[in-house]
C-alpha cells in the first residue's frame, strides 16, 4: 500500500490476526488480534486429559470461547 502512495494509518488502517512476532517489526508496526493461543492450548490439554482419564465414559461435546485482545500499534489510528 505504501508503494501505491497510501499512508498507513492516515489513508488505510490495517490490522492482522494471530499476534505473530513479525508484526512488532514491520513498518509501520502492525496492530493485531491476540486470539488467546495459550488459553486455547491449556484448555485443549485439560479436555484431552479428561477424556484419557475417563476413557470408559463418553465425554459429551463442549464449546469453548477463548478470550482475545486487540493489540493496537502504528498501523491503526486507535
Amino acid at each position: 500500500m505504501q508503494d501505491a502512495g497510501l499512508r498507513i494509518p492516515e489513508d488505510v488502517a490495517i490490522i492482522g490476526f494471530d499476534d505473530i512476532d513479525e508484526t512488532r517489526y514491520s513498518l509501520p508496526t502492525l496492530s493485531t488480534i491476540d486470539p488467546g493461543r495459550r488459553e486455547i492450548a491449556e484448555t485443549a490439554v485439560a479436555m484431552l486429559l479428561e477424556r484419557i482419564d475417563g476413557a470408559a465414559e463418553a465425554t459429551p461435546a463442549r464449546e469453548f470461547e477463548a478470550g482475545f485482545k486487540v493489540i493496537s500499534r502504528e498501523s491503526t489510528a486507535i
